[in-house]
């Protein structure tokens, strides 16, 4: 049998140990970041999907405020025939 220095064994498992920790740690980073990630562009959807919904609305109000405006100067225009 191999005759193994035990400073030896606890050398190679502390370091198998550290190899796993920052494993763990660069792991947990990333999970986070894609979370943090979502809920941003979450939060940017929603505002984008407000701003323009609030577009479409002012649109729609004005489309109806030309419509009114044209409606009542057209009723006092009158068509003549040039011949």
């Amino acid at each position: 049998m191999v005759d193994v220095d035990p400073g030896y064994l606890k050398l190679g498992l502390d370091l198998l140990q550290l190899i796993g920790l920052v494993l763990l740690a660069v792991y947990t980073h990333i999970t986070q970041r894609s979370k943090v990630n979502a809920r941003a562009i979450e939060k940017v959807s929603a505002a984008l999907t407000q701003r323009m919904d609030d577009k479409e609305d002012d649109d729609d109000e004005k489309r109806g405020h030309l419509e009114s405006r044209l409606a009542t100067w057209s009723a006092g225009w009158t068509w003549r025939s040039t011949s």
